[in-house]
């Protein structure tokens, strides 16, 4: 991905053409569609969560249809997660989705 241009190397002299949004939508997703289409696969994830002071680190063990359930790093505790408190997710590993 080439570097994006810091404000300064931008030249206001140069006439742009406004953003028109015209273009679809490369893909229509939400995060729970897109949770539940890589658990088969079982990858580590971060779950970053509505007001939690920490992130939940595990593996994605499966998704419902208000609970996402994840099996924390060094247990085999499995934690059950309200879909609406997931604000964030980091994806651990790579995913061949063939």
């Amino acid at each position: 991905m080439p570097a994006q241009p810091r404000p300064e190397q931008i030249d206001p002299a140069i006439p742009t053409r406004p953003a028109t949004g015209d273009r679809p939508a490369a893909l229509e997703l939400n995060l729970v569609d897109a949770l539940f289409g890589m658990v088969h696969a079982r990858p580590r994830i971060v779950l970053g969560l509505l007001g939690a002071a920490q992130d939940l680190l595990g593996e994605l063990r499966s998704v419902g249809a208000d609970i996402v359930t994840l099996k924390l790093d060094g247990s085999d505790a499995l934690i059950h997660v309200p879909q609406d408190a997931i604000v964030e997710v980091t994806l651990l590993e790579r995913l061949d989705f063939d």
